[in-house]
């Protein structure tokens, strides 16, 4: 997740129009479970990834902070989804199994899930000016 947030803070500036903002965090959020996925394939690691062996040279940590923020601060009905979904890459099906929903439940939830991140980016964008 960090690694995604770091290519987010890097690549912000090419994001064109504010209402792609969660497919765009979404594809890269995804992107990055690949990158992470072929690693622990290709290597068999059977811990977790070392975030810390990374170099992380960060000049404005804020939106970094901002992102983890948001995320946090869902309510967990959102959050859980959220993370299953998208950070787990769970099918839409087994999110719904796991958490004894349906999948239009999950669809929704999911949805409201990147808007509240979303607002919650924009209103932080919005008080820093």
């Amino acid at each position: 997740m960090q690694i995604a947030l770091w290519q987010l803070y890097r690549k912000i500036s090419m994001l064109k129009t504010v209402a792609t903002f969660s497919s765009w965090l979404f594809r890269i959020v995804e992107r990055e479970c690949y990158r992470l996925f072929r690693i622990r394939n290709s290597e068999n690691i059977d811990s977790g990834f070392d975030f810390d062996s990374l170099k992380t040279a960060y000049t404005d940590i804020d939106l970094k902070i901002d992102l983890i923020n948001a995320i946090l601060v869902l309510p967990i009905i959102y959050r859980e989804v959220l993370i299953l979904r998208d950070i787990r890459e769970y099918s839409s099906p087994e999110v719904a199994d796991q958490l004894g929903i349906n999948v239009e439940a999950v669809k929704s939830r999911l949805h409201r899930a990147r808007m509240l991140i979303k607002e919650k980016i924009n209103s932080r964008k919005l008080s820093s000016f």
